[in-house]
């Protein structure tokens, strides 16, 4: 009796482990299929607003209406309400953002800037600046948006400087604007409060948006950065970094040191390169290799070395321009660096950053990797082969400009290294809810939108074409992309 219900116990065990498992299981594969379905976009294109206007994007929330090119004569929000018609018959040469989130209109007319501000509800008049020559705006450059924060203008080596929100108004003799990147038509900052300068000697120092001396004028060299601090070239002709107060934070001994958001790329004597985090901390040692094939220029982005950030990882390289400056040298490397140790050193001759990477690498064969640098592609490429440049459009289609030839050819390739035919037009937006396309025939341009099952959801057709993220705008029509 006692064996058979023992016996019992053992079957009723088993059967409730196998539940367990069957239990455990299911759980399991519902949970996986969650993760490996494809997230469904229900994606709609609502007509917002139409009238008899051109039509301009101001931003991703405003458009402006008008019967002549760069007059206002409406304001209309992101859901297409006329919020604003102008009975100030104003022409604007240019439009930026302000910190506080209005707008800044302005024009330059018989030696004065005249400046009106929109508020997101009326736009009014904001204040006349008079008697000056060859103004430009100062831009304040964070995180890839533009905010004006006043007008510089250089007339007989006098400085002439306006600070936009406290309406200053300031002359600086012999000292004339620098600005901390190169630009034909502004003075772009990397810090809103200060704003590099040089004297009449040629030496640079720094000043605030009210023209106080904050650096002295003892610098071969000085450029901003994110972070309250100044890269510096010395009389010595030595890199270093000062702070705000002009105290060294890294002593200036170094042949070259680059500043990124949150980094600094650092050069010795030996041309060996250090990776440094903003509280200057060395995080590699310095382990890269550097070549100055170009010249290093502390204002420009066009120098030999870089820094990229994609998804954990930290990308450094190396003479990653040479090619495009008619240099010979071909082996160009790019660092990988993760949790502060560098994880690949890869020799390659040609690379691009976006969302991806493609890179031609020193057996020319053109591989694509995605954002965690895997590899999605491979292919082998002819040595005389040169590319303009690669993109994704379509899913895994990739459009591949070769420069090889008198006349630039596009081809397109899948994943797989494919050639494939592909005929959707010219990509203008991809993200992960959909994809639009435009093509051109004559004075006509037909507009494609594709959700991300690759469903055509729209064509429209028409001969001003504006598109973003979020609006297409079609000569005097405004239509709003709804993701659900």
């Amino acid at each position: 009796m006692e064996k058979d219900k023992r016996n019992q116990l053992i079957v009723v065990g088993i059967i409730l482990m196998l539940f367990i498992v069957i239990i455990l299981f299911v759980t399991y594969s519902i949970i996986n299929g969650r993760k490996n379905k494809k997230m469904e976009s229900n994606v709609k294109i609502q007509q917002i607003y139409s009238s008899d206007y051109n039509i301009k994007m101001l931003n991703d929330k405003f458009f402006i209406g008008s019967y002549e090119n760069n007059k206002i004569n409406v304001l209309i929000d992101s859901n297409g309400v006329e919020i604003y018609k102008d009975s100030l018959d104003m022409f604007y040469d240019n439009v930026y953002m302000m910190e506080d989130g209005n707008t800044l209109f302005y024009n330059i007319f018989d030696n004065k800037v005249n400046m009106y501000i929109f508020d997101g509800e009326s736009l009014k008049f904001y204040y006349t600046l008079n008697d000056v020559l060859n103004a430009k705006p100062i831009i304040y450059v964070k995180n890839s948006q533009r905010y004006i924060i006043g007008f510089a203008s250089v007339v007989d080596n006098d400085l002439h400087l306006f600070n936009v929100i406290t309406k200053s108004d300031i002359v600086l003799e012999d000292v004339t604007i620098v600005g901390d990147a190169i630009s034909n038509d502004s003075y772009d900052v990397f810090n809103n409060k200060y704003i590099v300068v040089k004297d009449d000697s040629g030496m640079m120092g720094v000043i605030d948006i009210d023209g106080n001396l904050i650096i002295d004028y003892e610098y071969k060299n000085i450029v901003g950065t994110y972070n309250n601090s100044f890269i510096v070239l010395s009389k010595k002709d030595k890199y270093g970094i000062i702070d705000n107060k002009n105290n060294f934070i890294l002593k200036a001994r170094y042949k070259v040191i680059s500043g990124y958001k949150d980094y600094y790329l650092v050069v010795d004597d030996k041309n060996k390169m250090a990776l440094f985090d903003t509280n200057i901390n060395d995080l590699t040692g310095f382990k890269m290799k550097y070549d100055d094939l170009i010249e290093f220029d502390l204002h420009s982005k066009n120098n030999s070395i870089s820094l990229k950030e994609l998804h954990d990882k930290i990308i450094v390289l190396n003479n990653y321009q040479e090619l495009k400056n008619g240099t010979e040298y071909d082996k160009h490397n790019m660092y990988v660096i993760e949790n502060g140790k560098i994880v690949a050193d890869i020799l390659q001759k040609e690379l691009v950053i976006d969302k991806v990477v493609y890179m031609i690498d020193q057996d020319n064969n053109l591989k694509i990797f995605d954002e965690y640098l895997v590899e999605i592609m491979n292919l082998k490429l002819e040595d005389n082969t040169k590319i303009e440049s690669i993109r994704c459009v379509f899913n895994d289609i990739f459009e591949i400009s070769f420069g090889d030839s008198e006349i630039t050819r596009k081809e397109y390739y899948n994943s797989n290294g494919e050639k494939v035919d592909f005929s959707l037009g010219d990509l203008q937006v991809r993200n992960e809810h959909l994809s639009i396309f435009i093509n051109k025939d004559g004075d006509r341009t037909s507009v494609f939108i594709y959700d991300s099952n690759n469903n055509l959801i729209e064509k429209k057709e028409g001969e001003n074409i504006l598109i973003n993220d979020n609006f297409i705008v079609v000569d005097n029509n405004i239509y709003k992309i709804i993701v659900s």
